[in-house]
């Protein structure tokens, strides 16, 4: 008799359409699971801090212009209130309502009040002076030359700022050296301003 064996074919269902691999199949790959990269975008320009990103000069951000080399390495990291104690101090002795004229080869006539507040000089004291000048500059420091404070320029700066003039200045006398910073609605005022200062700096507590 024969015997009649029966063999059994295993069959591989494939999903609907014909489309894919078996499920037993060694070779699926699936791509690593990866987190999204994140973009870092500086933040648009009117919600930053000028006065935080300028910190190093405490001139720029109120006015928009860097101070000189020299004094911006000295007040770097300086707040305003700290800088203008320092270097915009009020004098005991000062140019005020520096004013010319023109003469004849560009010389110039200038008039101005010399205001006292110095301790044992009778309070605050008011004189009025006139002196022939190439410059503001130089009327100035003989101004205050005649006043006993001399005043020697080692670097000279002018900045116009909104409607006024800055000026800075990097004096010295004998041994001290300093920078002031003088303010003016004109540019004669400014440097009287500054020069006052100067003055102040260089001979403070002087009688």
């Amino acid at each position: 008799m024969y015997s009649t064996s029966t063999t059994t074919e295993s069959r591989t269902d494939f999903p609907t359409g014909g489309r894919g691999q078996s499920h037993k199949s060694p070779h699926t790959q699936h791509p690593p699971l990866t987190e999204p990269t994140q973009v870092t975008r500086p933040a648009p320009f009117s919600h930053r801090d000028p006065l935080r990103e300028c910190t190093s000069d405490p001139f720029r951000p109120r006015f928009g212009q860097n101070l000189p080399v020299g004094l911006r390495e000295e007040a770097a990291g300086m707040d305003w209130r700290t800088f203008t104690g320092i270097y915009c101090p009020t004098p005991d002795l000062r140019i005020d309502g520096l004013t010319h004229t023109l003469l004849r080869d560009n010389r110039r006539r200038f008039t101005a009040t010399l205001t006292s507040s110095r301790p044992g000089r009778g309070g605050v004291t008011h004189s009025h002076r006139e002196i022939v000048a190439m410059g503001a500059v130089s009327a100035c420091t003989n101004l205050l030359a005649d006043a006993g404070r001399r005043v020697e320029i080692l670097t000279f700066r002018q900045r116009e700022i909104f409607n006024g003039t800055a000026v800075f200045l990097e004096v010295c006398d004998n041994r001290n050296r300093c920078w002031v910073l003088g303010f003016g609605g004109t540019p004669d005022a400014a440097v009287a301003s500054a020069m006052s200062r100067a003055a102040h700096r260089l001979h403070r507590g002087i009688d």
